[in-house]
């Protein structure tokens, strides 16, 4: 009987052919995960990854803007108060839905270009243009803050949610026009 020459990792040989019949769809992700999008070769992006950051990053802005927003109601007074929370309770409300279903924004701007009744459209379109359209609300009407941490903390959160639901309405139109017009 011959001997077989002993290989560094002896302990890890045996294990080495447990998934060396494993097949490649099992060695993927579920169908509805975030890593269903096709990759894009040499440091391109994943689709459902990218989107689900960025509606994460603008929540989370979101979420610590309101927080500020709140610790200074008393100094702001009611009604500078009330009307940016209103939009910012909005745009949180959009972002979240289609950030905890996973919606796919490439579908929303499909449908929005080929359906004709006006109510689906207008539909699609306050799902897709919504987030952004609500952060820019909540820049324009929020009053001058009073203390300068919160103030400073507002703004930056602030400027986050803009650049976040920009970066994810470009995304989802870029994608969407991609696979409409490919």
């Amino acid at each position: 009987m011959a001997e077989q020459p002993k290989s560094a990792n002896s302990a890890a040989a045996p294990a080495e052919g447990l998934y060396d019949n494993m097949s490649v769809k099992t060695a993927t992700a579920s169908p509805g995960s975030h890593m269903d999008s096709v990759r894009i070769p040499y440091g391109g992006y994943d689709y459902g990854t990218a989107t689900h950051q960025l509606r994460t990053a603008q929540l989370v802005a979101n979420c610590v803007g309101a927080v500020c927003l709140y610790s200074e109601a008393d100094r702001m007074g009611l009604g500078n108060f009330l009307l940016p929370v209103i939009f910012l309770l909005a745009e949180v409300f959009i972002v979240a839905k289609r950030w905890y279903h996973s919606i796919d924004g490439r579908f929303d701007f499909k449908q929005m270009l080929s359906v004709s009744d006006p109510g689906l459209k207008m539909s699609y379109a306050m799902n897709l243009f919504g987030g952004f359209i609500l952060a820019l609300m909540v820049h324009w009407t929020t009053a001058e803050i009073p203390s300068a941490l919160s103030s400073l903390g507002f703004h930056l959160t602030d400027y986050l949610a803009i650049v976040t639901a920009f970066g994810s309405l470009a995304l989802d139109v870029f994608e969407g026009a991609k696979q409409k017009f490919a």
